[in-house]
């Protein structure tokens, strides 16, 4: 079987895939075909049909296809198809470029389908196919924090993890501001890690070995916030631990699970300053892709807090509700409580070794 025979062959599925995961006829997908096909043995290829200013990314996106990743690095992309709207959606290995001619979206079709990608480091090679629009593109969208969000993709998420909770405009944009000076006016607070700065209150924790040692109290500007959640989201536990962390454009942090043995559930997360994907993954499981808006606010408990791991990919762009985002300076603040010893003086910490009790929540 010759190369283009092969590369044909996984356009047609990756076509198919295309139009099932976004519930439409894969006819009512694809351009117009010419009364004349120019390849008759190849009936997907891009010569076959009328060429149109959509062109669709079959085979890398942002999520995987089968068993195979195949996530791209967004500002290759954009520099790829520097002349169109890129249009990347969370977990799916496909994209979508939006040209203002249908001149320029022939010019990139006849320059990047079906050769090795010279913009891409990994030189992969990409299948480009004509599409009559962006499928969704005319969907309702609402206003919220970090610009036009589709609802549907957020409960989508916190619906495939149990145990997710958002709160959108959790704080206002001036309180925001307010939050952010108080952070930065705290300049002796600020502990340096390998590529970010925390600061530690209550408890600081040790990296290291998962312990945790009294530091100084919380910041008075905390108060209202913590009751503001607890009027939402009343909670058993009070946090007695915040660690704040800065995180510039291009910074992330490796998936990992909240130290078990340290923490008890729940973990409230709150987003200052720039919109953040986080990435939750548990093995058996798809990966989910979560959008925080800048001044919302992440509740984790149950499984979303025991068994799947949460990070976010060092990079300087996201893919977002059928957009690009480009990050800026981040700032968390991220409440736990410490597992105490003596809940009176609160001056250690203690391991629970039954891994089923903290699975479970018990503990």
């Amino acid at each position: 079987m010759s190369l283009s025979t092969k590369l044909e062959k996984k356009r047609a599925a990756a076509l198919r895939v295309v139009a099932s995961l976004e519930a439409i006829d894969i006819n009512a997908l694809i351009a117009q075909a010419r009364p004349a096909p120019v390849s008759p043995l190849l009936p997907f290829h891009p010569s076959n049909f009328i060429p149109s200013n959509t062109i669709a990314i079959l085979n890398i996106g942002q999520g995987q296809s089968g068993s195979k990743p195949s996530s791209a690095d967004p500002t290759e992309l954009s520099n790829v198809f520097s002349h169109g709207k890129l249009i990347l959606g969370l977990g799916k290995p496909y994209g979508f470029v939006k040209f203002n001619t249908v001149e320029d979206a022939v010019e990139v079709m006849n320059r990047v389908d079906s050769v090795p990608c010279e913009g891409l480091s990994n030189k992969k090679i990409l299948l480009l196919a004509y599409i009559r629009s962006v499928p969704g593109e005319t969907g309702s969208r609402e206003e919220e924090a970090g610009g036009d969000v589709v609802r549907p993709e957020m409960d989508k998420v916190t619906a495939a993890v149990p145990g997710l909770d958002v709160m959108l405009n959790f704080v206002s944009e001036e309180e925001e501001k307010v939050l952010v000076k108080f952070v930065d006016d705290t300049e002796d607070a600020w502990n340096h890690l390998r590529d970010r700065r925390v600061q530690h209150y209550g408890y600081i924790f040790d990296y290291s070995n998962h312990g945790a040692i009294m530091t100084r109290p919380f910041p008075p500007w905390t108060e209202s916030l913590l009751s503001r959640f607890n009027h939402h989201r009343p909670q058993t536990h009070s946090f007695n631990q915040l660690t704040i962390n800065e995180y510039p454009p291009g910074t992330g942090i490796a998936p990992h699970v909240d130290a078990h043995t340290t923490f008890h559930s729940p973990i409230l997360i709150i987003s200052l300053s720039s919109d953040i994907v986080m990435e939750f993954a548990r093995e058996g499981k798809s990966t989910q892709h979560l959008l925080l808006p800048r001044r919302s606010a992440l509740l984790m408990k149950a499984e979303s807090r025991w068994s799947w791991t949460h990070g976010i990919r060092a990079r300087k762009l996201d893919g977002v509700a059928g957009r690009i985002l480009t990050r800026g300076r981040r700032i968390s603040l991220t409440f736990r409580r410490v597992r105490l010893v003596n809940e009176e003086d609160g001056r250690m910490f203690v391991f629970y070794w039954n891994v089923e009790n903290l699975r479970s929540g018990k503990v």
